[in-house]
């Protein structure tokens, strides 16, 4: 018969903790790196923010509508050719 782990949530499933401290070294290791990573980016100001949300927003409104138009000229096609 098997035994039961010690703790009832079967611990970190390593045969000895220096697994789990090495895995969890790795994790810090990374999350310092990404951090550092971080600080060197140069983030856009409010006004560039602004623009590009502008480029976007009509962007995507003229595809839109583009599309929309598309559509509805395909469908109306294809209507006369059923008929």
């Amino acid at each position: 018969m098997a035994r039961a782990p010690v703790s009832k949530t079967g611990g970190c499933r390593f045969k000895s903790c220096r697994a789990c401290i090495f895995k969890m070294n790795k994790i810090k290791q990374f999350l310092k790196e990404a951090y550092a990573e971080l600080k060197k980016v140069t983030w856009p100001s409010r006004d560039e923010l602004k623009e590009s949300t502008m480029v976007v927003l009509v962007t995507t409104v003229i595809i839109s509508l583009f599309l929309g138009l598309v559509d509805k000229l395909v469908s109306e096609v294809v209507k006369m050719v059923i008929k």
